[in-house]
């Protein structure tokens, strides 16, 4: 999971009641008014509409930005209906917008998806375009009845641009209940009666653009969100999904005979698990095919076999129904931010899925359904609500305790004046750090894990322990090349594990930040090396001491008497724009190559 943070296309700032942030002036386009309107009807189908007055700014706006809109649907249940689109130009004058502007398209992520291939985009390419022109477009999208089992609406408010007005409407009929909550927002919505149909208006002023800035925590975290069902909470929203045979979890002949052939290959219940893992992330491609667009209908597991991909909860569905095929209690989850689970909010926020196996010692431990996890993912867990997506009513909610996750090295290395280096690293890792499942398939992952000055042809690993919580490993070094030379000079870059926060590769930071920033969890390293020299050989850097401690974490790096200490500790996952600069200070000093390495002056 903990790489799902990094790609992710987040978004905005914590809100306060009247939204009122100055428009940036370096905006390529501002929304002048942007109106969406919800609505269930008293058959159960439902209607949406949307119309929009987009500014250009730049040059940049129209030609890459927003020259052409795309409307992705589904015409096996939605009706599409263009009502307007048209630009004014800058000096006034209205381009309406042409019927060969208007095409339908495959959409891009249903593409090598046959089975899905029944779904449309409706590209609408605008003319009329300079600076300073306003798109204007309004269209609607009637859903029947049958498309969606429960009225439900998640809409994260800001957009691309800034946006000057932005109204919400939701409209339901005076028979039907509803629950909704406004995220990161106090404004309040007005409430009034249209004939039998009860209307929520929202109103936004200034609402600011999302951001792309690097490692953001979820749009639902510190952006306004809205989020209105008509489920009395998580639990029948929840059902409402599951009644659908694609949850029977069913198998065929073939499956079951693949299944069973992983079985005889494996050694125990993990070893088995993790095979079934590798099968169904590398044999179906993972297609991000939206559960919105689909209705939340999702194909049996049988059929997701006979076709070469599936959906993420389709991976989900085939990994489960593939491991109860061979007796292994496995249960379905969804993973929502723990701090959304409550019974205000009957529309869950589900960031992702994975798979829980309960092994016959009363032990358990999670599977990832898109991608191969190198470690138990209950350790990243700890700030994550875990709902069963089961029949079973039996299965509670799940929230994963915290864990220390940590690295702790100690070595000892020898370097001559001909350049060689020699000596023993002795690396610990437990939790999230600790890459139990890589270890588990393949033994040799552990020449992977250490860099630095040394590649992987300067050394040999040997596991000493490999257990769910905490591994051991040692390494011999042997290089007659990691030292780099200039005159009388050496350099060489301490190792490191690439596990930790190394993963995250978070270098260069920006000198501000608009918004919080989001770890995968709370990171705690050592490094400890005692450097032995040659005759004649001194550390240039011989005596340092560098600590910066603050709220967020601490730096300690310290040189003395040929022995070289790096540590770093974070507390916190969640970084708020408060504590950047503090988070900053201390990922400079850690990342500061001056600390990094050691200088050797040689007499020779």
């Amino acid at each position: 999971m903990k790489r799902k943070y990094y790609n992710l296309l987040l978004i905005s700032t914590f809100l306060t009641s009247n939204l009122s942030f100055a428009q940036d002036d370096n905006s390529d386009a501002i929304f002048l008014k942007l109106e969406k309107e919800y609505q269930l009807n008293e058959d159960g189908s439902s209607d949406f509409r949307l119309s929009k007055e987009l500014k250009l700014l730049t040059y940049y706006s129209f030609h890459r930005l927003y020259g052409e809109t795309f409307i992705v649907y589904n015409p096996e249940y939605q009706k599409l209906k263009i009502n307007e689109s048209y630009t004014i130009m800058a000096d006034g004058k209205k381009i309406q917008t042409p019927d060969n502007a208007f095409n339908e398209l495959l959409p891009r992520f249903a593409s090598d998806a046959p089975d899905h291939n029944y779904l449309r985009e409706m590209a609408i390419t605008h003319t009329g375009l300079e600076k300073n022109a306003v798109i204007n477009l309004d269209y609607s999208l009637h859903s029947e009845k049958d498309f969606l089992n429960i009225f439900k609406i998640s809409d994260y408010l800001a957009e691309s641009s800034p946006v000057d007005e932005l109204i919400i409407k939701v409209k339901i009929p005076l028979s039907a209940m509803a629950k909704f909550k406004l995220l990161n927002s106090e404004v309040l919505p007005e409430i009034k009666e249209e004939g039998n149909m009860r209307v929520y208006i929202w109103t936004f002023n200034n609402l600011p653009a999302y951001s792309g800035e690097f490692l953001q925590a979820g749009w639902e975290t510190f952006s306004p969100v809205l989020l209105f069902s008509t489920a009395n909470n998580i639990h029948d929203y929840i059902s409402s999904i599951l009644k659908q045979p694609a949850f029977e979890y069913n198998v065929n002949d073939r499956m079951r005979k693949k299944a069973e052939s992983l079985k005889t290959d494996s050694s125990d219940e993990l070893d088995l698990a993790l095979k079934i893992q590798k099968y169904v992330v590398k044999e179906f491609k993972l297609k991000n095919i939206p559960s919105s667009k689909t209705g939340y209908k999702y194909r049996q597991a049988n059929e997701v076999w006979e076709s070469s991909y599936a959906t993420s909860a389709e991976k989900l569905i085939l990994l489960t129904a593939l491991l109860t095929t061979v007796n292994l209690d496995a249960i379905p989850y969804a993973v929502i931010p723990a701090n959304l689970y409550n019974e205000e909010i009957s529309n869950a926020v589900i960031k992702d899925y994975l798979v829980r196996v309960n092994t016959k010692d009363g032990s358990y431990f999670y599977l990832s359904n898109e991608k191969i996890n190198d470690q138990d993912m209950a350790y990243e867990l700890s700030d994550m609500a875990l709902v069963p997506m089961s029949f079973n009513e039996d299965k509670k909610i799940v929230f994963e305790r915290k864990r220390k996750n940590e690295i702790n090295v100690k070595g000892e290395l020898k370097l001559g004046k001909d350049g060689h280096i020699n000596g023993i690293i002795n690396a610990k890792m437990a939790y999230a750090s600790n890459p139990f499942f890589d270890l588990k398939r393949n033994k040799s992952k552990a020449q992977q894990l250490i860099s630095g000055g040394i590649s992987s042809s300067d050394y040999k690993s040997k596991i000493l322990a490999s257990e769910p919580e905490k591994s051991t490993i040692e390494y011999t070094v042997a290089s007659k090349e990691a030292l780099s030379k200039k005159a009388n000079y050496m350099f060489f870059e301490l190792p490191y594990l690439k596990n930790g926060i190394e993963e995250l590769h978070i270098h260069g930071l920006s000198g501000k930040r608009s918004f919080p920033l989001k770890l995968p969890y709370a990171f705690s390293e050592n490094y400890e090396y005692k450097i032995k020299l040659d005759e004649g050989m001194s550390l240039v850097n011989s005596k340092i001491k560098r600590e910066e401690k603050n709220k967020v974490g601490k730096v300690v790096i310290e040189i003395k008497s040929s022995v070289v200490k790096r540590s770093i500790f974070i507390y916190q996952s969640f970084i708020s724009v408060d504590d950047y600069p503090a988070f900053r200070k201390l990922m400079n000093l850690w990342n500061d190559r001056n600390y990094r390495e050691i200088v050797v002056v040689s007499d020779q």
